[in-house]
């Protein structure tokens, strides 16, 4: 019994090392998009931006970086309390390009409404 604890322990650790490293590659392509999404409105009212704005921009990625590690820590609550029962690894790419697309979205919303906001 206590065998098959064991190996079990270390299968979910090796899930969750490989899933963490999936994640991991694809952390680039998420900053680049983000960061592009929020470039191009930036761009517009760079003249209006004062430094704190600049300091917000920095805040809005580490939070954008911290939202992105939802997928892997879903994997990890998976593997911890469901024993791997919901299998996540299978939606990895769904959950990533969903991920991806509502932070692009949110990022391009706040970008120009903030940007509105600066011209009034």
């Amino acid at each position: 019994m206590e065998d098959t604890l064991d190996s079990n322990e270390k299968r979910h650790h090796t899930n969750l090392y490989e899933g963490i490293q999936w994640w991991e590659k694809r952390r680039l392509w998420f900053n680049l998009a983000v960061g592009i999404a929020g470039l191009i409105p930036l761009l517009g009212y760079m003249s209006y931006l004062i430094l704190a704005d600049f300091i917000g921009v920095v805040m809005f990625g580490v939070a954008a970086n911290v939202c992105f590690c939802a997928g892997y820590i879903l994997e990890a609550l998976d593997l911890h309390y469901l024993k791997g029962r919901l299998n996540i690894e299978r939606y990895r790419l769904l959950l990533f390009t969903l991920g991806t697309a509502a932070s692009v979205l949110m990022t391009i919303v706040l970008s120009w409404g903030y940007g509105i906001f600066l011209m009034e």
